[in-house]
């Protein structure tokens, strides 16, 4: 009895595929040899989670897919900086760490630490602090004939 090739072919891709180690998800360590940055992590394809170190990162982040971010408490894995999340697959997880902005240039009245838009989702643990800019009292209209805090306005959404 002769078997046709192509099972013999499918045998063996099947015995290959088996025999093929699974890829699994990479951890990346920031500041390392390979990822100085976060920046350079979250663009490193093969990174999936990003561990950071215990210490003052100064940098903004632009994440455009799927990644972890975890730090080693929000009080001492500190992102100062603007971290931006943009598009409708990118989903983010934040762990214990701060995105501080307060440093931040106050564009227009308040300037976000966390930017997320273009369909982005983020997810973060109780240990995940974001702190904005101080952007005080704004004018709502352009002439500038509003005074005072403005604040309650900013909790207040538009159709």
């Amino acid at each position: 009895m002769s078997c046709p090739r192509s099972m013999v072919f499918l045998a063996l891709l099947g015995v290959l595929a088996l025999a093929t180690p699974a890829v699994d998800a990479a951890t990346c360590t920031v500041p390392s040899p390979a990822h100085e940055t976060i920046q350079v992590a979250v663009d490193d394809i093969g990174c999936t989670e990003i561990e950071l170190a215990a210490q003052l990162f100064i940098e903004s982040v632009s994440i455009t897919r799927g990644v972890v971010l975890r730090g080693q408490s929000s009080g001492t894995t500190i992102v100062q900086g603007r971290l931006t999340v943009t598009g409708a697959s990118t989903s983010v997880g934040l762990h214990t760490l701060t995105i501080d902005g307060s440093a931040l240039p106050v564009r227009g009245c308040f300037e976000t630490a966390l930017d997320v838009t273009g369909g982005g989702r983020v997810a973060a643990d109780d240990d995940v602090v974001v702190i904005n800019t101080g952007g005080g009292s704004c004018p709502i209209f352009a002439d500038g004939f509003e005074t005072g805090n403005s604040s309650r306005w900013s909790r207040t959404i538009s159709p």
